[in-house]
């Protein structure tokens, strides 16, 4: 994800697996400098399916972005949790902010 001082972290999904699936919603856990949960945000793919090799952005409004150190991101199809590797390249924006 980028943009976290913003207040509006961006990221790319790439789903890799064999079928199609539908209704994906990206779960942002928020996190503060002590690692206490501070919210959790549900956010939608834009995209109604997602096929094998696709990719589809996702974005979170984050109203208070000073309050947040770091955040973890799953995902879900209804109340399934999909399996995913972490690929981000930039740890240290992943993992706090400065």
């Amino acid at each position: 994800m980028t943009g976290l001082r913003a207040g509006i972290p961006r990221a790319d999904i790439r789903y890799a697996s064999g079928v199609k699936l539908e209704g994906l919603t990206a779960v942002v856990s928020l996190l503060d400098r002590d690692g206490a949960l501070v919210s959790t945000k549900d956010v939608p793919l834009d995209y109604r399916a997602i096929g094998p090799g696709e990719e589809a952005p996702f974005k979170v409004t984050i109203p208070d972005p000073g309050a947040i150190a770091r955040y973890r991101v799953s995902f879900r199809a209804g109340t399934d949790v999909v399996p995913h590797v972490d690929r981000r390249v930039d740890t240290k924006l992943a993992s706090a902010l400065h």
